[in-house]
């Protein structure tokens, strides 16, 4: 088992305030421009303590015999980027890029809901 918190694995941690964290905008997110307005309307604050917390991490991700990982190519972040390039060449894992921001279901829905399905089947 390990313990670890998104703080201890990136090593970065937004500024809070009354211990929530502000949201992440479209922009920096990528976020088609036309889609911006719309999806800024709709994001709140979360809780600081997601990125603090110490989880503790099992082995029972590798017992799941077959798993997918979508890395949304424009604006990767690194901790992102380094996921995929590790699990890219498993056998347990089926990799997909698509070309778009973070918010995949936003800008290629379609696409998203294809390699979801191939995921499910």
């Amino acid at each position: 088992m390990r313990i670890s918190s998104r703080r201890s694995i990136v090593g970065a941690v937004r500024p809070t305030q009354e211990g929530l964290v502000a949201p992440i905008t479209a922009e920096q997110f990528n976020v088609n421009p036309a889609a911006c307005e719309w999806v800024n309307g709709k994001i709140t604050p979360q809780s600081g303590a997601c990125f603090s917390e110490r989880l503790m991490l099992s082995d029972a991700l590798d017992r799941i015999p077959r798993k997918t990982y979508v890395l949304a190519t424009v604006g990767a972040l690194p901790p992102m980027q380094a996921v995929y390039d590790r699990v890219c060449g498993n056998a347990q894992w089926r990799t997909h890029t698509v070309d778009c921001g973070h918010d995949i279901m936003i800008d290629k829905p379609v696409e998203l809901a294809d390699i979801l399905l191939e995921a499910a089947g």
